[in-house]
């Protein structure tokens, strides 16, 4: 395999071809990461420097390096561990300056309509060099009504509204010319019983295509009811509340409190007109933040399995990240119908393979501890 190097400006800087073990995990609705480890040579110790690009031979993906370790071991042997994530994490990088309030659109809309006031068509200092849309046309048609939160982070208010419709995002790289583009997209439908006609993908110890396999479902961030708080009011009376979820009770509810603070009854819009919202609609408001925060909470259901890549489903051709399985273990007696939300594919000096996640994986502590700060 070869890793092409490029600096920020992607001037290409080299190649790396002597590659022990690399690890390239992409995700759906989240940003993918790699690990990468090579003999410690001069040539390899001056590419692989923080802010610097890598891309693989034959692929569109780029990610940025962002840690870089070089070891020594008992024997003398020495190695550099390059580490780093795709380059949608430069959303990272940029807050939601303009909030949106109270706007009806699609999750696809409202994702591009960030990243393109943010990143691209945004004050000069803010621009992300070489960066655009790509024209994606239609994916997503159910619309939503949608208020940002003041000054939220980016990546994390795209990846919410990535969640809520189930839909993916990615930044894709022309090598030759030295240019990103940021789309939005959806996977297929491959399950057993999918109504569009699709061949169907099924992953089972059955059909020799899984070698290993793991389910885990777990209850531990689950949420039933929200209870979201408004602006506070300039007379002194009681903040609006609105409840999502208020008809579960007993054990099975499960409370979260909600900031809504930052939606405000009276506002001016994208025209700079001034708008008040009814009582009605703002409640309604406020239950949208509710609904979009609860999403964040799911029961947590997943398959993770190491497939068997000579078997008879094609990695690429018949699945690919974001597509919809089936996966099932008749000795477990578990079977879902499920979404492929992270493959990563391993390369070493013995092999490839793949291991994917089917499902809602459980959350990342970063994930837990950036949900938990968040104010909700």
């Amino acid at each position: 395999m070869l890793v092409y190097i490029y600096n920020s400006q992607m001037s290409m800087l080299g190649v790396v071809e002597e590659i022990t073990s690399l690890i390239w995990t992409r995700r759906y609705w989240d940003v993918g990461d790699f690990k990468l480890l090579v003999p410690f040579n001069a040539v390899h110790n001056q590419l692989l420097q923080t802010g610097n690009i890598i891309i693989r031979h034959g692929d569109t993906e780029a990610a940025e390096i962002q840690y870089v370790s070089i070891s020594k071991n008992l024997e003398g042997y020495e190695i550099i561990e390059a580490q780093g994530k795709f380059l949608s994490h430069w959303l990272s990088k940029r807050l939601v300056t303009n909030q949106i309030v109270n706007t009806v659109a699609t999750n696809q809309e409202l994702i591009r309509r960030m990243v393109d006031e943010n990143c691209i068509n945004t004050d000069a200092m803010r621009v992300i060099p070489n960066l655009s849309l790509h024209d994606d046309g239609p994916i997503d048609g159910v619309d939503v009504t949608y208020t940002s939160e003041e000054y939220c982070n980016l990546l994390d208010a795209v990846i919410e509204c990535a969640q809520s419709s189930k839909i993916g995002f990615r930044i894709t790289t022309d090598r030759e010319h030295g240019t990103h583009e940021f789309s939005v997209y959806k996977g297929h439908d491959y399950t057993a019983d999918n109504a569009e006609g699709n061949p169907p993908c099924i992953f089972s110890p059955d059909y020799d295509n899984v070698l290993e396999q793991e389910y885990t479902v777990s209850t531990e961030r689950y949420i039933t009811t929200a209870y979201v708080q408004g602006e506070e009011k300039d007379d002194g009376s009681a903040p609006a509340l609105a409840i999502v979820g208020g008809e579960f009770s007993g054990l099975e509810r499960r409370e979260l409190y909600v900031s809504g603070g930052d939606i405000k009854q009276t506002y001016k819009d994208d025209n700079d007109q001034e708008v008040t919202l009814t009582d009605a609609e703002y409640r309604q408001a406020l239950l949208n933040r509710g609904e979009e925060k609860k999403e964040q909470y799911p029961i947590s259901q997943a398959f993770s399995s190491e497939i068997n890549a000579g078997a008879n489903l094609v990695y690429r051709d018949d699945f690919d990240i974001g597509d919809r399985v089936t996966c099932f273990n008749k000795t477990w007696n578990v079977r879902i119908d499920a979404r492929i939300t992270e493959i990563s594919e391993i390369s070493e000096s013995t092999g490839e393979s793949l291991e994917i996640t089917f499902g809602e994986s459980i959350p990342s502590v970063y994930r837990q501890l950036k949900a938990m700060t968040k104010g909700v």
